[in-house]
């Protein structure tokens, strides 16, 4: 869907823009391989959604670990799929 989106009105507008996919599937299945338990995933996503383009990894990271919500040995899986880009290319 987004590469039919992204194929037909690229070409049009120009210049680069992100497309951004906000499924609560596919969220839950990010924290679902993220080993994230299932009464914590409200508060990951509240603050994945606050802060996710306001702070850098590290900070997101920190404050993850440090309310317990994620394991150290999952973090790094979340945010590598998180940070999934690509193109139409």
């Amino acid at each position: 869907m987004c590469e039919h989106i992204a194929q037909t009105y690229i070409k049009e507008i120009g210049g680069k823009y992100k497309i951004r996919i906000s499924s609560s599937e596919i969220i839950d299945g990010i924290l679902e391989e993220g080993r994230v338990r299932i009464e914590n995933r409200h508060k990951v996503i509240k603050i994945l959604a606050n802060m996710i383009d306001k702070q850098p990894w590290p900070i997101i990271k920190k404050e993850l670990l440090n309310q317990n919500l994620v394991s150290s040995n999952h973090i790094e899986k979340i945010c590598d799929l998180l940070k999934i880009k690509g193109s139409v290319q």
